[in-house]
C-alpha cells in the first residue's frame, strides 16, 4: 500500500518503477490519483486543472494488472 505524502513527492520515473518493482500495483495508483484530483481538484482548493476523468479508471487498472485489457497510448486514466 502506497503512502500519500510518499506518493505526492515521487517523479514520473519513481512511479513507473514503483510499478515495475511492485512497490504499489496500478490500481492503487489510480485510487492514489484519483483521491488527489478529488481533494485538490475538484473540491478543496478547486483547481479545476482536470477538464473530465475517464469515469472506467479503476476498471481500466484492474484489468489492465490482470492483463485482460490492451493498453492504449491515448486512454486517459
Amino acid at each position: 500500500m502506497i503512502e500519500e505524502k510518499c506518493m505526492n513527492n515521487k517523479s514520473i520515473k519513481e512511479l513507473y518503477e514503483g510499478l515495475n518493482s511492485g512497490e504499489f500495483t496500478s490500481v492503487e495508483l489510480v485510487k492514489h490519483c484519483l483521491d488527489a484530483i478529488a481533494n485538490n481538484d475538484q473540491s478543496g482548493r478547486c483547481l479545476n486543472s482536470i477538464a473530465e476523468v475517464e469515469p472506467n479508471a479503476l476498471f481500466i487498472a484492474e484489468a489492465l494488472a490482470q492483463g485482460t485489457a490492451k493498453r492504449s497510448s491515448h486512454q486517459a486514466v
